[in-house]
């Protein structure tokens, strides 16, 4: 292996190694990493950083959130649960892949979308509670403003059982998260 000398920044990593080399590289690689990861190593983390009401989520929140902007790497957004959150109208699909939900708190509605989410729709009654991790933001769209919340994850309080086996793995993949809450593993599976 050469080194390139590069920097290429906290999250990333690479090397030079010549083309003859490269399989011997994969298996030894991959021998090691066998050897060193436990199967919750392989789950992301998901690092909540406070439990708040869907009727707390207000305009004076995200104001008070934009103080600590700009987020990045060094300064990740915070990110909200709520738990035991119901949906005031069916979930639906918007784009190919986006889900698009609108949650009742008790004074208040607020529209959450997750990208990459489509195919929780049909797991997601009305009436039925279920907790969400979540970022807030605020969307603007044809010239309205308003609050939204990016969702990071969803915890249903039951398995899913549609028919399609693949699908179930999907889901449960997705949802196996190590919650860290104040940098302390709280959980897990999420």
């Amino acid at each position: 292996m050469y080194n390139s000398g590069r920097i290429l920044g906290p999250a990333a990593a690479g090397v030079t190694i010549e083309a003859s080399r490269v399989d011997e590289f994969a298996h030894r690689f991959n021998e090691v990493a066998r050897s060193k990861l436990r199967p919750e190593d392989l789950y992301p983390e998901l690092r909540i950083d406070a439990e708040i009401s869907i009727d707390d989520v207000t305009d004076e929140l995200e104001g008070l959130l934009r103080h600590f902007e700009p987020f990045g790497v060094g300064n990740p957004s915070p990110v909200f649960v709520s738990r035991g959150v119901r949906l005031a109208v069916p979930a639906r699909v918007v784009g190919t892949d986006g889900l698009k939900l609108r949650i009742a708190g008790a004074t208040r509605e607020r529209e959450a979308l997750g990208w990459g989410m489509g195919d929780l729709a049909p797991e997601l009654p009305v009436g039925v509670p279920f907790d969400i991790a979540y970022r807030v933001e605020r969307d603007t769209y044809q010239g309205e403003s308003r609050l939204q919340l990016r969702i990071a994850d969803i915890r249903l309080p039951y398995p899913i059982q549609p028919a399609n086996a693949e699908r179930v793995k999907a889901l449960q993949d997705r949802a196996r998260l190590s919650i860290i809450v104040d940098d302390e593993r709280v959980a897990s599976a999420w």
